[in-house]
């Protein structure tokens, strides 16, 4: 939760600059254009690539650059990968629009301009509408505060790296007929225009942004309002003594007469140290390396099947595991269509195994694994089968949203709620098979003839890669069902989703790196 709150608000604020930035570059005057590469130490690892970057090529390492988790694609699928860990104490609505914007900006390339500029705001959309969820749906409890925290931790972060990076470039310098604009700008890049003009009216001297934007308590989005923010929810923790200690250095004293000029530059570069310090105390307290490698060291489970030879193998391992749970739901449809009761904390189950084992775990490895590999040997990613196989995924998702609604009524089922269902799992059942036909036909056959032996090697190791992160979790959402596949006396022969290669670890969450700076560490 904590990590999962830093990441989306680094892709939010980072989408917010880039987007306000941009606009400001069309309002300044032609005589003085606005460099791009201005925003790369904002992504610091992307600033020592290239000496001059071009316009498309800056745009690539602030947007898209996916090895970077400080772009905004790279902090995204961070962000998505946490969510993926903590979606049992999230708002369940929270994953889909998280899913859907990561697959489209992987889709984006650096020359469709105008395509990288609309998924930017619509981060940002997504990124408030995250929070508003988190914040209206969730419990006040531990995962409430680290989210909180981390959010605050990343807001305040990103804000004193866009002042210094922004600061010295857009106000006090440059024509002065363009002084007003360029200062809008910047307080646009922070999300504070707004505010600001209806506090301050047309002031935009740098001393008065400056105190605005570090000491006034009543806007949420101030140094003073976030690490106020922080104390708060530090006070529902244990042991938070020494975070509160490290949060403390940070409230450096930051008067209006102090904030010109290099002064001002040296006290934001002060108080983001104490940030960092602030990070790696909540890190040490919460986090510590022992508990890491605790969980690593756990013996491996033995798999009930042989390791997978081939990658094809193990992709179809899984729709083995997924057609025995279709059998089941073959079965619960049956004895309603007979008239008889349905069971429906078993079809919760289901839809938590297909959500778990299916949306979470194959589709994952399918299209962020396997489809990078079959593009680059020649599979046409905008049309034919790939494309059809991730338009079924998205399907998919709306049979299970049905489903999951009408398992979770509060009240009993009508007639109308009864034929609803037994409708929708029979188009269900019937859909899956053939999406499974489609990509053992069309992809997985066509593909292990197309494919080196070197390249299938190198594909299963990358899904064994997958499993030592999220197999345990995977063969647990198979175990969940077991039962009802033994009650409903359903046969399976695929008892090891995931034996992708060597027998899987129990759950390992990934080392989260500090954010922007440091962030190669």
């Amino acid at each position: 939760m904590y990590w999962m709150g830093r990441y989306c608000e680094r892709a939010q604020a980072l989408a917010r600059t880039v987007g306000a930035y941009e606009r400001l570059s069309l309002d300044s005057s032609q005589g003085e254009p606005l460099d791009p590469s201005l925003l790369l130490p904002l992504v610091d690892r992307a600033a020592a690539r290239s000496s001059r970057p071009t316009r498309k090529e800056v745009l690539r390492l602030l947007v898209l650059d996916a090895e970077n988790p400080s772009s905004v694609r790279g902090a995204l699928g961070a962000a998505r990968e946490n969510l993926r860990s903590g979606r049992t104490v999230m708002p369940a609505s929270a994953w889909m629009p998280v899913n859907r914007l990561h697959a489209r900006l992987s889709e984006l390339h650096s020359k469709d301009t105008a395509g990288v500029f609309g998924a930017l705001e619509e981060v940002e959309a997504i990124g408030s509408q995250l929070e508003g969820r988190i914040e209206t749906t969730m419990m006040r409890d531990a995962a409430f505060s680290f989210w909180r925290i981390g959010s605050c931790l990343e807001r305040a972060d990103m804000l004193l790296r866009t002042l210094g990076v922004l600061a010295p470039a857009l106000v006090g310098g440059g024509d002065r007929r363009f002084a007003d604009v360029r200062a809008g700008g910047l307080l646009d890049c922070v999300g504070a225009s707004s505010m600001f003009r209806r506090l301050h009216q047309t002031n935009r001297e740098l001393e008065t942004m400056l105190a605005f934007l570090l000491n006034e308590a009543a806007f949420p989005r101030s140094l003073k309002a976030l690490l106020f923010a922080v104390e708060r929810e530090l006070e529902r923790l244990p042991r938070s003594g020494a975070v509160q200690a490290a949060l403390r250095a940070c409230f450096a004293p930051a008067h209006a007469a102090e904030l010109s000029a290099e002064p001002a530059a040296l006290m934001l570069e002060n108080v983001c140290a104490h940030l960092e310090e602030l990070g790696d105390a909540v890190a040490a307290t919460y986090f510590p390396v022992e508990h890491r490698r605790t969980v690593a060291e756990r013996p491996a489970e033995v798999a009930s099947l042989p390791p997978a030879q081939d990658p094809f193998e193990a992709l179809g391992r899984e729709h083995a595991a997924v057609e025995a749970v279709l059998r089941l739901v073959d079965e619960i449809t049956a004895r309603a269509e007979c008239g008889q009761a349905v069971d429906r904390s078993a079809v919760r189950a289901v839809c938590d195994f297909f959500t778990d084992f299916g949306v979470l775990g194959h589709h994952e490895k399918e299209e962020s694994i396997l489809m990078p590999v079959l593009v680059n040997a020649g599979f046409d990613w905008q049309d034919g089968p790939l494309a059809d196989i991730r338009r079924d995924h998205r399907q998919e998702h709306y049979f299970l949203r049905v489903l999951t609604h009408l398992a979770g009524q509060r009240t009993a089922w009508s007639s109308e709620d009864l034929r609803r269902f037994v409708e929708v799992a029979r188009e269900f059942t019937q859909f899956l098979r053939a999406h499974m036909r489609l990509e053992q036909r069309e992809v997985f056959e066509p593909a292990a003839r197309k494919l080196s032996a070197q390249v299938k090697a190198s594909l299963l190791e990358d899904l064994a890669r997958f499993d030592a992160q999220t197999g345990a979790e995977l063969r647990l959402a198979l175990e969940r069902v077991d039962g009802l596949l033994s009650k409903y006396n359903v046969a399976t022969h695929a008892r090891a989703p995931g034996a992708t290669g060597a027998p899987v670890q129990g759950r390992v969450m990934p080392e989260r790196s500090p954010p922007a700076a440091s962030i190669e560490s």
